[in-house]
């Protein structure tokens, strides 16, 4: 990762103000950039690379589907497995909390929308949301909520 300050100060004159600058600039990597990152992504493609020679399906829209797969994983920062034997349902996990569970995508007239069934809590069950304790459904409208609570959650854990 490239980050580039777009005022040069010289080492020899720094400030308070660039100093303050440069701890928030080291702060952003490590939010962003997690311990091995770069070992973890290079593992990453090297398994979509294997799961595109064994399945002998090397097309440009697996490669386009396996990119999109870790990107998804690398923003959420959890792992994402896809289970179509009942309608389209996602398995999702948080490795270091042990946090899982099941959203399924559920048609309905006019529309559809997601239920989400939790598995486990982990080490998150003393901080867990009341209603990460529940079944319940939601729009796809309120993804992105959905997916802010749960990043909250996992940041205080």
């Amino acid at each position: 990762m490239i980050i580039e300050n777009q005022t040069p100060i010289s080492p020899a004159k720094k400030t308070p103000k660039s100093n303050s600058r440069e701890r928030n600039i080291h702060s952003i990597e490590k939010a962003i950039i997690p311990r091995n990152g770069f070992q973890e992504e290079g593992r990453g493609l090297d398994s979509c690379r294997r799961h595109m020679s064994i399945s002998g399906s090397a097309t440009e829209e697996s490669s386009s589907t396996c990119m999109f797969h870790m990107l998804a994983e690398s923003v959420v920062g959890m792992k994402f497995s896809v289970n179509k034997t009942e309608g389209f349902s996602l398995s999702v996990s948080h490795e270091t909390s042990g946090y899982s569970f099941t959203l399924t995508w559920v048609d309905q007239p006019g529309g559809g929308e997601w239920s989400y069934q939790y598995s486990s809590l982990g080490t998150l069950d003393r901080i867990a949301m009341g209603w990460m304790k529940e079944d319940i459904k939601f729009s796809t409208a309120m993804c992105p909520v959905f997916f802010q609570q749960i990043s909250r959650i996992l940041r205080q854990g």
